[in-house]
């Protein structure tokens, strides 16, 4: 075996690992599109772009090949989509600087008295208001880059074994990444920005169809493509918010509650005990702030990979 065949073995077995290791972490509930599943998600496409730009410069391949356009175009499109995901996450940190007013309202009170309890309804309704347009004016975005990432995904993976082998094997490698990249970048978008059944890419009749580099990887990819198709499916099912992040879920729904249970007092014009339902609020206004803020730093953190790694390629290219 070359030493280029066994770099790419090793390459491809590591996207396998990976994505064998998100298939494992949806089978437990507690990181169904939780904020710590989307930086492991977050995590794959930098260790695996960081991976390639190494397997590339040690390939000795042709300057200003093909190689290097498909490179720089696989490059442009995670910036793109990575731009709009960072964009969602700023957006749903304005929503929890909103809530937080909300639970700032009670800090002082142990229990609600009628005027109280309506400033507080009235802050809640604030942030239910701000969630509605929030995932109306980001229906748009997600549905132009989904749109994008699915024209790219219908691509005939089926390489003919000359093409696959093309520069050592690297033009193989890159349609391979460019199919793991479309699966992570949409289950992201899904997550960060928007999610409409109208975006077909995890219906049944999809598939990730057969990749350059055998079947382990593509039965892998299958098996995650499949586990968010139910969780879609599911969300269909029961909507509560077009935006999957678990912890805004979980925020919205503990505002909700807060927000029944202080109207049904109200009627009877009794004095509500809320020290429970604050607790619970900022608990969930903690992880919110939290998972966002890790994952703006991991985003921030890819951009400067991709600028690092654009920029070694093009020197190497051009001091050959």
């Amino acid at each position: 075996m070359s030493h280029s065949s066994s770099s790419i073995n090793g390459f491809i077995s590591f996207l396998t690992r990976e994505f064998d290791n998100l298939n494992h972490l949806l089978l437990s509930r507690d990181f169904i599109m939780s904020a710590t599943f989307l930086r492991h998600i977050l995590s794959v496409l930098r260790s695996s772009h960081s991976q390639l730009t190494s397997l590339v410069q040690k390939s000795h391949l042709p300057v200003g090949g093909k190689w290097l356009d498909d490179y720089m175009d696989e490059t442009s499109r995670l910036w793109e989509v990575c731009l709009a995901l960072k964009s969602g996450a700023a957006s749903i940190e304005n929503l929890y600087s909103s809530a937080f007013n909300v639970a700032s309202l009670l800090d002082d009170h142990h229990a609600l008295n009628q005027q109280l309890s309506r400033q507080v309804i009235r802050g809640i309704n604030a942030c239910q208001r701000e969630i509605r347009a929030l995932e109306y004016a980001n229906k748009d975005i997600a549905m132009e880059k989904a749109q994008t990432l699915s024209l790219n995904s219908q691509h005939n993976f089926s390489m003919e074994s000359s093409k696959k082998n093309k520069h050592n094997g690297i033009c193989g490698v890159l349609y391979t990444m460019r199919s793991a990249n479309t699966l992570l970048l949409m289950i992201l978008l899904g997550g960060l920005v928007h999610y409409s059944p109208q975006l077909s890419y995890f219906s049944q009749e999809n598939s990730i169809g057969d990749l350059p580099f055998g079947s382990t990887l593509t039965t892998s990819m299958g098996n995650l493509r499949e586990r968010m198709a139910n969780i879609m499916s599911h969300w269909e099912r029961q909507p509560t918010c077009a935006i999957l992040l678990y912890e805004l879920h979980d925020t919205k729904c503990t505002m909700d509650e807060m927000k029944i249970e202080i109207e049904g007092t109200m009627h009877y014009k009794g004095v509500i005990d809320v020290r429970e339902k604050v607790g619970k609020l900022k608990s969930s206004l903690g992880a919110l702030q939290c998972g966002v803020e890790g994952i703006v730093g991991e985003i921030d953190d890819f951009f400067d990979e991709m600028v690092e790694g654009r920029k070694m390629l093009l020197d190497m290219c051009s001091h050959k």
